[in-house]
């Protein structure tokens, strides 16, 4: 699997005459948007570095020294900076700018020197490079594919920011049992990256294939800039992954840690959503999972408590957790689950949901084996059918919600298959329906619903919930709280 991905140049000055662009480094974070801020700190933070290094001017001392490993050569070119740390660059460059060509790719065993403080790596194919765990930042350009080991994570409290900007880089990110909780910030926009970490991480990935995985007693925070990516929380990891504003691209999550993950998939509100696609297994940590607006997101529980929440069209929502879960359609034809393992389910469609934006009209089929109490809230649809649990212990809430936009979106409809007066009850929560005179209920057989056998309840905007099986006659609807009207 292959991408064509375009790319910018970031430079680094600081070579001996002050040439500007000792080496150019291609950057396959975008040039618009999100990645272009990313490219744009980068090429401020190279500045800086290249001014502390091309302060020899004048007779001036460099107060930051630069080291520039020319693999093509076999030539290390050193310039000596007043602080003892330097900028160590490995690439196929020497020190006034002239490229050379490569034939010994790949470079193995190479190490990083004691005292460099940041690190650029550009040099066409494989390089095997391990850190010293001091570099504040370490960027790897669009052509390299570097295998790089970071074996301590620097100083306890330290970040080391790690830009992977466009080649198929590996990325060993480790504490040691002194600092074991050592801090990362590693962005990867390869064409097929993968971080293996286990500090604290902050992955950024961009228009590629990228596999990230969190390991030990880890904490990672992963951005989704596109692309298609691979997230497994291991051990004992905490995991949030976000997608950046209108970033496309799928994620794959898998939770195998013990805790909570997150996912959302976009910076929420106007039309900063993201157009992407998500498949997650909740596993037994559990955690909140939000599909991406281009829908078919598969969000499945697994033993821990899970909040799942589709997006676009064509969503599968499934809670298996016997403690508790929460179930939110998307917008269009979504399907929600709670498994025969499950206890207490929550669902909603057709109601207001993280990032929703424009009508909200779910047209669901929603179906439970929950042990507890299965709690179905419901807003606008078109048409959804709803089954709860009828064995002994389990019971049966809808609650039907009107408001200024339900009431935007016209009449629903609703059929529930196995609505039982003995553990099921409807309320109608609104105060536009406020009594009973503002709702009908029928016998089973009305013609206007050919093929049907079953009570039907109409309410005052045209709206019908059916009942299939149940005999109009056997329902009572009272008047409950707030306005509200019990049927059962």
């Amino acid at each position: 699997m292959s991408a064509v991905v375009s790319t910018v140049g970031l430079t680094v000055g600081g070579s001996p005459n002050l040439a500007t662009g000792i080496v150019t480094i291609p950057s396959a974070f975008a040039s618009v948007g999100s990645g272009s801020a990313i490219n744009g700190l980068l090429q401020a933070y190279l500045d800086g570095i290249s001014s502390s290094i091309s302060s020899s001017v004048s007779g001036g001392t460099p107060s930051v020294g630069l080291i520039n490993n020319d693999l093509a050569t076999g030539l290390v070119y050193t310039v000596a900076g007043s602080t003892g740390k330097f900028f160590e660059e490995f690439t196929n460059t020497d020190s006034v700018g002239t490229v050379s060509s490569l034939s010994a790719a790949p470079y193995t065993g190479l190490t990083v020197a004691a005292n460099a403080t940041n690190l650029v790596v550009e040099v066409p194919g494989r390089s095997v490079i391990t850190g010293n765990g001091n570099t504040s930042l370490a960027l790897f350009g669009a052509t390299s594919n570097v295998v790089y080991t970071d074996t301590n994570g620097g100083t306890t409290g330290a970040a080391d920011s790690i830009y992977a900007a466009g080649g198929r880089d590996v990325i060993s990110a480790y504490g040691t049992p002194s600092n074991p909780n050592s801090s990362y910030d590693i962005v990867l926009s390869g064409a097929g990256s993968s971080l293996t970490g286990a500090g604290k991480d902050t992955v950024n990935v961009g228009a590629s294939f990228d596999t990230v995985s969190a390991n030990g007693n880890s904490t990672a925070s992963i951005f989704v800039y596109g692309g298609a990516t691979t997230v497994n929380a291991n051990d004992s990891s905490s995991v949030a992954v976000q997608f950046a504003q209108k970033a496309g691209g799928t994620l794959d999550f898998i939770n195998n840690s013990s805790n909570a993950a997150t996912i959302f998939s976009a910076n929420y509100g106007g039309s900063n959503g993201a157009p992407n696609s998500v498949t997650a297994y909740g596993g037994a940590g559990g955690g909140y999972y939000v599909g991406g607006l281009a829908g078919s997101n598969s969000l499945v529980g697994g033993s821990g408590a899970v909040t799942l929440q589709g997006a676009g069209a064509g969503d599968f929502l499934q809670g298996n957790s016997s403690v508790s879960n929460f179930l939110f359609a998307g917008t269009g034809n979504e399907t929600l689950v709670g498994s025969s393992s499950s206890g207490a389910n929550t669902f909603q469609l057709g109601l207001a949901y993280t990032g929703n934006t424009g009508a909200i009209i779910a047209n669901a089929v929603v179906s439970s084996a929950g042990s507890g109490q299965q709690a179905f809230i419901l807003g606008s649809s078109s048409s959804s059918t709803l089954t709860g649990y009828t064995v002994s212990g389990a019971s049966n809430l809808y609650i039907f919600v009107s408001n200024a936009a339900t009431a935007a979106n016209g009449q629903s409809n609703y059929l529930i298959t196995d609505f039982s007066s003995v553990n099921s009850s409807i309320y109608l929560n609104d105060t536009v329906f406020g009594s009973t005179k503002n709702l009908t209920i029928f016998s089973e057989g009305n013609s206007s619903v050919p093929g049907f056998s079953g009570a039907i309840i109409t309410l005052s905007d045209g709206s019908t919930i059916k009942l299939a099986g149940v005999n109009a006659s056997s329902l009572t609807s009272v008047p409950g709280a707030a306005g509200s009207i019990v049927i059962s």
